[in-house]
Formats: C-alpha cells, sequence, structure tokens
C-alpha cells in the first residue's frame, strides 16, 4: 500500500515541478519583455503550484516514514535513497529509482531558472536606478554654479554708495 503511495506522489512532485519550471521559463521572459502584469499573473500561479507541491511532499514524506514502519527498519535516515538501499522488490526499486532521480533534474533545473530570474531581476533593478539617478542628478554633480575658489570681489545686487 505505501509503495503505491510513495509511487503516486513522486509521480505528482514530477508534474508539480514540471509545471513550475515551466512557469518559471515564462516568468524569465516577462522579466525579459518588462511586463508587470503578467509577471503577476504568474506570480500567483507559482505560488498555488507551491502550495500544491508542499501538500505532496508532506504526503510522500509520510508514505516514507510508514513504510519504513511497515518493514522495520529502525533507522534515523528514512530517506528515498535509503528506502532503494533496503529494497527486495526490483520493479518498484527501478521504478523509484527513475522517479527519485527525474524528480532530483528537475529540482536543479527549476532552482537554475530561478537563480536566472533573479539576476535578471537585480539588473532590471540596477537599470531603473541608473536610470533614475540620470533624470534627478544630485546637486554635486551639477557643473553650474557657484565655484568654491571664486576670486571676484563679493557684491550686492544694490550698489549702496548710489
Amino acid at each position: 500500500m505505501a509503495n503505491h503511495v510513495i509511487i503516486a506522489s513522486l509521480r505528482a512532485l514530477v508534474e508539480l515541478y514540471k509545471q513550475l519550471l515551466q512557469t518559471s521559463e515564462k516568468k524569465t521572459e516577462a522579466i525579459k519583455d518588462y511586463q508587470l502584469e503578467p509577471l503577476q499573473k504568474l506570480l500567483v500561479t507559482e505560488r498555488k503550484l507551491i502550495q500544491q507541491t508542499e501538500k505532496a511532499e508532506k504526503k510522500r514524506h509520510q508514505a516514507v516514514e510508514s513504510w519504513f514502519d511497515a518493514n522495520d527498519f529502525l533507522t534515523t535516515d528514512r530517506t528515498i535513497t535509503m528506502m532503494l538501499s533496503k529494497l527486495k522488490d526490483e520493479p518498484f526499486k527501478q521504478q523509484l529509482e527513475q522517479l527519485s532521480t527525474r524528480l532530483l533534474e528537475l529540482i536543479t533545473e527549476f532552482k537554475k531558472q530561478e537563480h536566472l530570474n533573479q539576476e535578471l531581476l537585480v539588473q532590471s533593478l540596477q537599470f531603473v536606478h541608473l536610470s533614475l539617478n540620470m533624470m534627478n542628478p544630485s546637486m554635486s554633480h551639477i557643473n553650474y554654479g557657484k565655484s568654491k575658489d571664486s576670486s571676484l570681489p563679493k557684491r550686492s545686487v544694490f550698489d549702496s554708495k548710489a
């Protein structure tokens, strides 16, 4: 019973991470094109997918825990890797290994894509900051005005001797 739940939850996680990766790639395009409205919609979609991923991960974790309990393995390291080393059922072991490898690949690819998105956002913010500084220069960068070492005598607007 736990075997089927583990496989089903891993399949669900693989599908969710595929969707997260696609969403992340769409976010990259929205960031590149400076499209804020589609980016906001993608962020909402991503948040929902992350919540679903957390639920699927809890389900997978509980199934792995129950598998270790059912098979009387007393270990503190209750991971799929440890499970693979203990399994004797070859078809289940092979399926579990394939799904966990695919999931790991998707997670790695998703992290890379999110890192790219973060770098693009930082560059966009730097560009905006630079643009604002160019439009509104600080007073120290303005070339006209009184110079500090003026050698001309100071005069008032009205000549008091007249």
